[in-house]
């Protein structure tokens, strides 16, 4: 069943290296979709609620989160363009917290530098690239996890065997 998987996982993400346009759409929808969910659930949980001020925000937080959700979904390349933005500076914090923990850790510090470093410059490579960027990089990114969580479970479909 590994090897299976992890074929699967393989060719699903080929595919989506090949069209990462289309699967960071198609994840975005479904991203928005569900923060269109949990909004309305959301606006729900404000009915159990006893007090008139717990009511309030559980409705407001329901209504923004629907609202967001909801134009996320609807304008994906929006949405896209918006979580690529995040994605380069979370990529940029992650590699300075990476290269300051290269100090701390003297037995691993290169691959904590080389990691960092990688870590910057994708968030260069997206930044540099920003609003066009949001046409490649979560589709790539997402694809390049799937092709090594492919092999990783090809690997532990071999190690069961």
């Amino acid at each position: 069943m590994a090897r299976l998987m992890g074929v699967l996982l393989i060719v699903l993400g080929a595919f989506v290296l090949v069209t990462p346009l289309l699967a960071g759409i198609i994840s975005i929808i479904v991203i928005g979709s569900f923060m269109a969910i949990a909004g309305v659930a959301e606006c729900a949980r404000a009915f159990k609620e006893t007090s008139a001020f717990s009511r309030m925000v559980w409705v407001l937080v329901g209504i923004v989160t629907l609202i967001c959700g909801l134009l996320v979904a609807v304008h994906p390349i929006f949405g896209l363009s918006f979580l690529t933005l995040l994605l380069a500076v979370y990529f940029f914090a992650e590699g300075i917290v990476k290269i300051g923990a290269a100090f701390k850790y003297v037995d691993s510090r290169g691959w904590f530098i080389t990691s960092g470093i990688l870590s910057l410059l994708l968030s260069y490579l997206i930044w540099s690239n920003w609003p066009l960027s949001g046409g490649w990089a979560i589709g790539v990114l997402v694809g390049v996890n799937f092709i090594f969580t492919g092999i990783m479970a090809l690997a532990v479909g071999e190690a069961l065997s």
